[in-house]
Formats: C-alpha cells, sequence, structure tokens
C-alpha cells in the first residue's frame, strides 16, 4: 500500500478503506487507532481554501484529538509539484510559520489524492546527468 500514498503518510492511511480509481486515491487517517483530529494550518483563509502567504507556503497539521500526535497534511514547502521543481524556501520560512486552529470541531479526515501530471513527459526538464532533481 505505501506505493500508493505519499510516504509521509503511509503510517496513518486505513489500509482496509483504500480505493483506487485511476489517477485517483482515496482513504482515511487513523492514529493509535483513533481517527477524530483538530485541524491546525498556516495560510490564508481564502474562498474556503487555506492558500499560500506573501511569507511563506501554507502548512496544514491534523492533531489527534486524545494524544495530540501531529500529522503533516499537506506542507507546500515540502509537498506537491512546486515544492520539487520550482519554488524554494528558506530555513526561516519553512521553521516560522505558527498555526492556527481551524475551529473547536473536531473532524474525520478523508484525503483524496489526483496524480495528473505527467512527470515521463517532463522528466528531463527537472532531472540532471546523475538523475537527480536538484
Amino acid at each position: 500500500m505505501n506505493n500508493l500514498i505519499p510516504e509521509h503518510l503511509a503510517a496513518y492511511a486505513h489500509s482496509d478503506n483504500l480505493q483506487i480509481e485511476g489517477g485517483h486515491r482515496c482513504f482515511s487517517l487513523s492514529c493509535q487507532g483513533r481517527d477524530t483530529f483538530h485541524i491546525r494550518y498556516y495560510g490564508e483563509p481564502f474562498d474556503g481554501l487555506i492558500t499560500d502567504t506573501d511569507k511563506a507556503p501554507v502548512k496544514i497539521v491534523a492533531v489527534e484529538a486524545v494524544s495530540g500526535d501531529e500529522i503533516v497534511l499537506f506542507d507546500g514547502a515540502e509537498h506537491g509539484y512546486n515544492a520539487m521543481f520550482c519554488d524554494k524556501y528558506s530555513q526561516n520560512q519553512k521553521q516560522n510559520r505558527t498555526l492556527t486552529d481551524l475551529d473547536e470541531y473536531t473532524y474525520r479526515v478523508p484525503i483524496h489524492l489526483y496524480y495528473n501530471i505527467d512527470y515521463e513527459d517532463e522528466y528531463e526538464d527537472f532531472v540532471n546527468s546523475e538523475g537527480q532533481v536538484p
């Protein structure tokens, strides 16, 4: 199952509810057998979404309601196409992002992933002669 979902989320994925349909993957999270989380974020709320600020990229964290264990759902400085191939962030930008509570509620967190970029097509544009992304 681990090759079907992002490495940083693999330990928290419910293996019994992974759904695969073409380039779409869907699963829910659990931590120590519990599946309700508070949501914390760094970013700007905009039209029902959380987006980057002028200073640093978005970061979204699920906090398990009982233990307080944190799962980074998405970190714009580390995850996704832009972080891999386009944008570079300083240590200061990565470390100085104070998280804000979304609200006081707990949530079950379904994760939906869509793989829609043809990396085979763009491989040569980003990889050096040693086959690494600089």
